[in-house]
């Protein structure tokens, strides 16, 4: 199947949060990136304004990152943990001037996390494609912030 170069960059930016070896990982990029990332791999019924707005300039957020394998063909997947969202400066905003302050919750799950902090220049990574409705089995996280 095809997917689009901005897909392969996201996919291939998941992947390579699981290729190392810090469970925090911190990445700087452009809101628009975090937006479309955030729209990918937030699940689709799960509805944030990090999914139609944009990270304010020089904001910080950070969530948890989900690696899991699909029962059904066995493909390695991601998403990111809805709870795990947390507006750490700035947060989402459709203009510069009018931020738009979310509402987060956190629960204690216990998981195996990676932390990437995500203040605005999307990494280059080799890509890889993983992508299904099953539900996910083994799974793993990264925070990113």
């Amino acid at each position: 199947s095809t997917q689009s170069t901005w897909g392969k960059r996201l996919s291939a930016f998941a992947e390579w949060c699981f290729q190392q070896d810090k469970n925090i990982i911190i990445v700087a990029g452009h809101s628009l990136w975090f937006k479309s990332f955030f729209a990918r791999y937030l699940p689709h019924q799960y509805d944030h304004d990090a999914k139609r707005l944009k990270i304010v300039n020089c904001g910080v957020v950070d969530f948890v990152l989900e690696q899991g394998t699909f029962k059904e063909g066995g493909k390695v997947g991601y998403r990111i943990r809805p709870d795990s969202i947390n507006v750490i400066y700035g947060g989402f905003t459709q203009k510069p001037s009018k931020p738009i302050k979310t509402n987060t919750t956190n629960t204690n799950k216990k998981d195996k996390t990676k932390e990437i902090i995500s203040p605005p220049t999307s990494p280059t990574v080799p890509p890889n494609k993983s992508k299904s409705k099953s539900k996910s089995t083994n799974s793993k996280g990264c925070n990113i912030m």
